[in-house]
């Protein structure tokens, strides 16, 4: 079908998923180059390396592979344009073999298409219809597809709550080709050799994902380092404030819990200590379940 590509699997076969652990989607491109604003390169590595299971899809997301053949339908209708009648499969780039993409059609003149359903809460991310002003992740994601398939285009059609149709168009752009392709050459060593990204402490997932990293290990304890202990007294100074302040204080615990590894507890060097320590709760509206209670104490003797 493309002369950079090579096919792989037929889309949602079993060997579909099983390819989709050697290298990076084009769903994956703006996670693996840290420009998501949903997702991390730290979790996608950890996914990638086997540490963390795929994230399951959302009711969102299932919805809008239903509506994809009623998407592409009204993209004929609207636009005049026709599609070849065979779905594209897998493919992958012969030239940087970690990238792959599952485009959702290709057009007569060997365009490609790749149709979106969004929210209208979602709309205002999008520019004007006929445009390439499209979110940052899909913007990415499209032209991670140009780059496997060698080709020059991209449809966009999209679906806003399933009634407002508009149709965008995204061409070859080498500056950011070029960008991404060295971004995701990166990430892949990283997966190959074994080699965690920093996790990105801008980000709003990162505390969650981090506290959910390390088991404890008890009675192991981790002498904290002078940076870890400055971001105690942060902690302390933003929890104090109103504005913004949990998202802060979220951040400099996940920092801490990072050094601290498996430790049971991170000696902050003046007879307290941050203590770890797994907790049943048992409630009578909720069924019962595990949490990890992180706080300050005194040193236990």
């Amino acid at each position: 079908m493309f002369e950079s590509c090579t096919e792989v699997a037929r889309q949602r076969s079993p060997e579909w998923f099983a390819a989709r652990k050697s290298g990076i989607g084009a769903s994956e491109c703006a996670t693996a180059c840290g420009t998501s604003e949903y997702r991390t390169a730290l979790a996608l590595y950890r996914e990638k390396v086997g540490l963390d299971e795929p994230a399951e899809q959302s009711e969102y997301m299932r919805n809008g592979l239903y509506f994809e053949n009623t998407i592409l339908r009204i993209f004929r209708h609207e636009t005049g344009v026709t599609l070849r009648p065979r779905r594209p499969p897998m493919l992958r780039s012969i030239q940087f073999p970690w990238m792959f993409c599952s485009p959702d059609g290709v057009t007569k003149d060997g365009d490609l298409v790749d149709a979106k359903m969004t929210t209208w809460r979602m709309a205002d991310k999008w520019g004007e219809p006929g445009s390439d002003e499209v979110p940052k992740d899909i913007l990415y994601q499209m032209h991670h597809q140009l780059v496997v398939t060698g080709r020059d285009r991209v449809w966009i059609p999209r679906l806003v709550d399933g009634q407002k149709f508009a149709c965008f168009k995204v061409e070859r752009n080498e500056r950011l080709n070029s960008l991404i392709i060295d971004s995701e050459r990166e990430f892949w060593r990283r997966v190959e050799q074994e080699d965690p990204p920093e996790p990105d402490w801008t980000h709003s997932t990162t505390p969650s994902l981090i506290r959910g990293m390390f088991g404890i290990t008890s009675g192991k304890a981790h002498q904290f380092s002078p940076d870890a202990i400055e971001w105690q007294t942060e902690y302390e100074r933003w929890s104090k404030v109103e504005a913004g302040a949990a998202a802060m204080c979220d951040i400099l615990r996940a920092r801490q819990l990072k050094e601290m590894g498996e430790a049971e507890i991170g000696l902050l060097g003046d007879g307290y200590c941050i203590r770890r320590q797994e907790q049943t709760i048992k409630e009578h509206t909720v069924a019962e379940f595990k949490k990890i209670d992180v706080r300050k104490v005194k040193v236990p003797k």
